[in-house]
């Protein structure tokens, strides 16, 4: 089981690496990544067909991975703490929940390469891959090919680790490094710093304290143009309301003089009426007055209950009907001339006069 699980895993393996043909530079690392790739390849299924070559070859590279990648897995995991501890942010939770699970896959593949090599080295997998008997130090060969294999590709891609060049490692100490520098120089500022942070500061509250007056600048017009909008709206307000007073004033005059001349019309109409019929009597006389006097009030609005003679302030003024002078005749005979209306005794003898 642990044979077939491996062989796949190979395969698999080598169709990831494929990807990373794309972020490969120069023709060394690219030659050597698609030499590694071709041996997974081939290994994978050697281990599926249960090839005694394929067995022998998986021997050195699972003792090389669970040895030696143990030890890289744990410097690397080293190496990612304290870079993680320099750069922590509010995403370090998720960060980390990825690195774990990366770390578990890690120690999952270290862990199936000691368990096939322990299966490989055993005689029940010499029996698996019918290993013929003349074998001898297989181990150890095979561990001297794939150190020879891993060194010339580390020549190729890697040549400082042999003091030829500048490692990636190297690059990533001094990268960390600097990190670490710029850290302790955060966490000490300088004194130009501290110079510089406090200037900034007063900066900031200067156009604070501009941007507060021009606010309160721009508030304080807004106040004062809203005050004329409201004091304009008012003027013309008082202006419409006036020229309305004065339109209602206009039509109540044209009103009132219509009715009065209406008044006055029916007056002498009366008048005429008692001259020519003598069936017409005082008493008839009066009643048809005083209905024409009602309907003269009603008409200029005078307030119900009114007794007859008592009118308005426009009557008071003489724009009434207290301004027709009427001949009146008491019981005795006596003549009289009356403003407006006659005295109760008294009855009206002829028309009034025309103004």
């Amino acid at each position: 089981m642990i044979v077939t699980v491996s062989g796949w895993l190979y395969i698999a393996l080598s169709l990831l690496a494929l990807f990373g043909l794309k972020s490969a530079h120069g023709i060394a690392e690219k030659l050597t990544m698609l030499t590694s790739i071709a041996f997974l390849l081939v290994v994978g299924v050697g281990l599926l067909m249960r090839r005694n070559w394929a067995r022998w070859l998986s021997l050195g590279v699972t003792l090389l991975t669970w040895t030696l990648g143990s030890l890289a897995f744990l410097w690397h995991v080293i190496q990612f703490i304290r870079l993680f501890a320099l750069f922590q942010r509010s995403g370090g939770i998720v960060v980390m929940t990825i690195v774990l699970i990366i770390a578990a896959l890690c120690c999952a593949y270290l862990w199936l390469n000691f368990r096939l090599f322990e299966h490989l080295n055993s005689d029940e997998g010499r029996l698996e891959f019918d290993t013929p008997e003349t074998e001898t130090h297989a181990v150890a060969k095979s561990t001297a090919l794939q150190i020879a294999w891993a060194a010339l590709g580390m020549l190729l891609v890697e040549p400082g680790v042999f003091g030829l060049g500048r490692s990636s490692n190297a690059d990533f100490a001094a990268t960390l490094e600097s990190f670490e520098r710029l850290k302790s120089e955060r966490a000490t500022p300088s004194r130009e710093a501290v110079t510089a942070s406090a200037e900034l500061a007063r900066q900031a509250e200067r156009r604070r304290l501009a941007n507060e007056t021009e606010l309160r600048q721009a508030e304080q017009a807004e106040l004062a143009a809203a005050r004329e909008q409201q004091a304009a709206a008012e003027s013309m307000r008082r202006a419409v309301e006036q020229e309305e007073a004065r339109g209602r004033e206009r039509l109540a005059n044209a009103n009132r003089a219509r009715a009065q001349e209406e008044f006055r019309r029916k007056t002498r109409e009366l008048f005429e009426r008692r001259v020519r019929d003598r069936s017409y009597t005082d008493a008839q006389f009066e009643a048809d007055r005083q209905a024409l006097q009602r309907e003269l009030e009603r008409s200029w609005e005078i307030p119900a209950g009114t007794p007859p003679g008592t009118y308005s302030d426009a009557s008071r003024s003489g724009e009434g009907p207290s301004s027709v002078i009427l001949k009146c005749r008491d019981a005795s005979g006596a003549i009289s001339f009356t403003q407006g209306y006659c005295p109760a005794g008294t009855t009206l003898v002829e028309s009034p006069p025309v103004e």
